[in-house]
Parts: structure tokens; sequence; C-alpha cells
């Protein structure tokens, strides 16, 4: 048989049985030792693990859409107690983001690197200006190189910028985040960032500091603690604590692990070239060895080929699948976020009216309050007026009535003096009129007479006076 044929049947056998696997639950505990099984078999139903001749067995991410990105895709930052912890989406993330490092394949594309030490993130960090960049670290890249700023820098597409008040965004970077075109832009205008944090002999990479971001941005940064999850699947925020799962992996153990599913990865040109050769002069041998057999095996190289170019054919099959599942998640989330944004939107715009409703409802109260007011003071202002009618009236009134009693007191006066005049009149009136004197002329002797009267009229006056005096007196 061609080798062409076996390596077919072998790849269309190894991605049936990769489709088949069932999934396996964690044993592990975090705290207890366990072996990279722990990975081939927790990871081979999100992915397939391949056979990289440089990098061992090595995983790639299945239905993530083309657009996939490490620490880009599903998934966000958080502050914890160990610098900026990438939470992720994925029920498979706890591994690939936390342990090893990845690596691009022009074929595959990301390819992840298992590695034993967890860490919040395994990335480079950029900052400066109002931006904040990071980019997955490559295979076999040491803390303390890139640290130290030399022996590594990872590609300019590999990096990811967003603005600095955006760098806990959830729901996707992909607003914010230009593209790689313009990664050489922010790349001249950004510095590294080497902010470490060590803990049990680890050194990591902790990204801008908190207050570092605080300053920058004006906004009050949450801190997580990080604490472990008994079983593999994704990061849970639970009020203050992030839930994660953190086993502590040992490569020494479990000699025999390796995945259940292998595929070979491909070596680059020198390998096809050598491979078109192997199968071209194989299938020579083929067709000079059906010839001495009597032309028998030159249906089984046709039938050969038809397998081969059916098993192509389902693999293209597969990976056009794989790739519009990718698409449909990818619109899938599109969607939601459209739809989360829509309903964002609705909620402002509720509760926008809400507020102009109750600027409303304060508007009416206050006008009633000063339509209240306002009545009040013109009652107010009605009650003084009548106050003040009644105290001018009442005034007027006790005028009138002191000139009344002065009059009734002058008309008492006056009919008092009528009175007095009327009895004087009566008095008067009583006392009996005196008599005049009568002038006798005699012969001889008249004027003797005359005198003597007018001598004694005096006296009488005199008497009629002090008789008026006693009647007065009695009275």
């Amino acid at each position: 048989m061609s080798r062409s044929l076996m390596w077919g049947s072998s790849l269309l056998l190894a991605i049936l049985m990769m489709v088949a696997a069932p999934v396996k639950k964690a044993t592990a505990q975090p705290g207890v030792s366990v072996s990279f099984q722990m990975f081939y078999d927790q990871l081979s139903p999100y992915g397939q693990w391949i056979d990289d001749p440089d990098n061992g067995y090595v995983w790639s991410p299945r239905g993530v859409g083309r657009d996939f990105r490490p620490y880009y895709s599903g998934g966000n930052w958080a502050m914890t107690d160990y610098g900026n912890t990438w939470v992720s989406d994925y029920p498979w993330g706890w591994a690939p983001f936390h342990y090893g490092r990845w690596a691009y394949s022009p074929f595959y594309g990301w390819l992840w690197v298992p590695g034993t030490t967890w860490g919040p993130a395994w990335v480079h960090w950029r900052g400066g200006g109002s931006n904040y960049g990071w980019a997955p670290m490559g295979p076999g890249v040491n803390i303390n190189i890139n640290i130290g700023g030399g022996g590594y820098y990872p590609p300019n597409d590999w990096w990811t910028f967003v603005p600095c008040n955006q760098i806990y965004h959830r729901g996707g970077y992909g607003r914010y985040w230009r593209g790689a075109q313009y990664n050489n832009t922010y790349i001249n205008n950004t510095t590294i960032i080497n902010n470490t944090y060590v803990y049990n002999n680890n050194t990591y990479v902790t990204g801008p500091r908190r207050n570092d971001i605080e300053r920058t941005t004006g906004q009050r940064v949450n801190v997580y603690n990080v604490r472990n999850d008994n079983n593999p699947g994704r990061a849970r925020i639970d009020g203050r604590n992030l839930n994660v799962y953190r086993p502590d992996v040992r490569q020494d153990l479990g000699g025999n692990a390796r995945p259940q599913n292998l595929v070979r990865a491909d070596r680059g040109n020198r390998d096809m070239n050598e491979m078109r050769r192997d199968n071209a002069g194989q299938q020579n041998g083929a067709v000079q060895e059906a010839r001495n057999r009597r032309g028998n095996d030159q249906n089984a190289i046709s039938n050969a080929r038809q397998r081969d170019a059916q098993v192509e054919q389902q693999r293209n099959d597969q990976v056009q699948e794989r790739r519009n599942r990718g698409v449909a998640a990818q619109q899938q989330r599109d969607a939601q976020m459209q739809q989360e944004r829509s309903n964002r939107n609705q909620e402002v715009a509720e509760r926008q009216q809400r507020e102009m409703q109750m600027q409303q409802e304060r508007s009416n109260r206050n006008r009633e309050m000063a339509e209240r007011q306002q009545r009040d003071m013109q009652v107010q202002q009605e009650r003084s007026n009548r106050n003040r009618e009644l105290a001018m009236q009442q005034r007027q009134n006790e005028a009138q009535a002191r000139v009344q009693q002065q009059r009734a007191v002058e008309q008492r006066a006056q009919q008092q003096q009528q009175i007095e005049a009327r009895r004087q009149q009566r008095y008067q009136q009583a006392q009996p009129q005196p008599q005049q004197p009568q002038r006798v002329y005699e012969r001889g002797g008249g004027n003797g007479n005359t005198q003597r009267m007018e001598r004694s009229q005096p006296q009488q006056n005199q008497s009629m006076n002090r008789g008026g005096g006693e009647s007065r007196g009695r009275r």
C-alpha cells in the first residue's frame, strides 16, 4: 500500500476517534499533583492534539473562530492578588491561559504548548500614552529574559492594544482594538512593563499596577482574591473571589502520558516535497510491482487515490465545518452582544425617561408649592387688610363714641342749665312782687314822707334778698 494511502487512512481514523472520544471528568483536586495526562484528557473534547517536531505534543482549539487570539478572544482581564489575571469564558480556559505558552502555525493557527507552572497569565505587557498592550509569551521564553528586555521579543502582530480605561471591559475587546496593522504605531509609543510578583519561588509578570491604572484612568479598580476550584471549567467571580481550577502539574508523573488521538504536524515545504517524492517513488514502485504481478495492484492504486481524495475531501469538509461553526458561534456572540447593547440602551432610555418624569413631577410640585405659597401670601395680605380695616373702623367707632359721649355730656350740661334756668324762673315767679312805694304829696309835709319811703325800700329789698338765699339753701 502506498505511503500516501497510509497517511490518509491514519488521518481519517484519528479524526473520527477524536470526534467520538468521550469527555473525561477530572479527578485531581487543588493541591494534588497530576501529570500531563490531565491536559491530554480534559482538552481532547475541545480540540486536537498534534505531534509537533519542535514542541512535542501541542493542542489546537476547536470551534473558536478564525479570528481567535490567545488572551483576546472569549475573556477579559481582572485585577487579583496575583496582578492582572486572565478570566476565560471557555470551559477549557483554566489550562491554556494559565499553564505553558502559545505559538502560531501558518497551517494550524494558534497552538498551545503545555507547561507545569500556574500563573495569572503568561504574556508580555506594554504601556504608554492612553493605551495598554499585551502579547502571548512564546515557547521556551524565560521570565528573567523577558524582564531583562533582551533575548526575545514577540512578533508585532501578536500584540493587542486597548485604551487604558477599557482594560477590564467585559464583553470582548473587538470594539477597542483597531487591528494588527496599527500595532507598529502603538509599539513605538509605548514601553515595556516589567512589574512582577513572586510567590512560592515562582515569578509572575503582573502587568500595570492597580494604583497606576487608577491614576491613569481616574477609575476605581476592584481587586479579587484567587481561590481554588475543585473541578476544571470556566473561572467564576463570586463576590470578591475569583474561583479557578489550578492543580499542581508535574511532568515527571505518568511516564506513559500521551494524547489518545494525535495528528502529525506539517513540517513545512521541505517535508512536503520529501513526502511527495516518497509518494511518487512508492507509487512508481507499486505500478512496477503491479506490472510484475500482472496488473493486479493497478486497481488498488486507483482505489487508494480515490480514498486519499475522499479523506482529503472529508478533512477539508471538517475544516470548513469547524470554520463554519466558529463563524456561527462568532455571529451568535455578536448577536448576543448586539442584544445586550440594545438592552442596555433601552435601560438607559427608560432610566432617562423615568428621570424626566421625576423631574417633571418635581417641577409640578414646586409649581404647586409656589402657587400655594402665593395663595397663602394673598390670604395673609387679605387678612392683614381686613385687620387694618377693622382697626381703622374700631378707631373711627371709638372716635364717634367719644364725640357722641361729649355731645351727650354737653346735652346733659345744656339740659341741666335749661332745667336750672326753668327752676330759677319758676322760683322767681313764685316770689311775691314787691310793691312800689306810693308817693304822697301832702301839703305842708310831703317831702318828709317821701324821704321816709325811700328809706324803707332798700330795707325791703334786703329782706327779699335774704329770703331768696334761704330758699336756695333749702332747695
